[in-house]
């Protein structure tokens, strides 16, 4: 839990300005009548990010702030497979991936051999989305629901599958790469 500024419990807090630099992190939650020990064993790590910003609130950005805070592990960890005959080029991307309220949650391998997709629209507005081709040329798209379960076949035009999404809707995408 982390408090910015002063005690407000039971306040009304949908905004507030701080009057005084403060933050406050308790790491475990020994406060009042909880269920844990006064005194945890053991060495605990806490490391807090924080990104001041000027003007308007930027969701989004909040969103892959928190995200790439979350996610500061290597895409990828050798773990002693052996080495791919395949080449790849120095410098590239795997699939050009959507940017500004689109919010990329996951890219993972499928049971099937695709790359399912997790989008997040982070914004009140419909939006539209891209996932282009990279180093992965996008030959087959369909939709999915949460679960992963097939919920659609999506079109593919010109390297390229457009999702449509909600408000605040998640859309997962199975792309079949050549």
């Amino acid at each position: 839990m982390v408090q910015l500024g002063d005690f407000h419990f039971g306040h009304d807090q949908a905004g507030f300005a701080l009057e005084r630099a403060m933050l406050l992190g308790w790491v475990t939650n020994n406060y009042w009548e909880t269920n844990f020990r006064p005194h945890q064993p053991g060495l605990v790590t806490a490391r807090y990010r924080a990104l001041p910003y000027a003007g308007a609130f930027d969701e989004a950005a909040a969103h892959r702030f928190g995200l790439d805070a979350a996610a500061d592990q290597p895409l990828l960890q050798h773990l002693g497979e052996p080495a791919s005959q395949a080449t790849w080029p120095e410098h590239g991307t795997l699939l050009d991936l959507p940017a500004g309220e689109v919010i990329t949650l996951h890219v993972k391998p499928g049971i099937d051999g695709t790359v399912i997709v997790r989008l997040l629209n982070a914004s009140d507005t419909a939006q539209q989305a891209t996932i282009g081709s990279g180093l992965y040329r996008i030959a087959g798209a369909r939709a999915l629901d949460l679960l992963e379960q097939p919920a659609g076949e999506l079109v593919v035009d010109s390297d390229a599958v457009t999702v449509n999404l909600a408000p605040r809707a998640v859309a997962v995408v199975a792309l079949q790469c050549a």
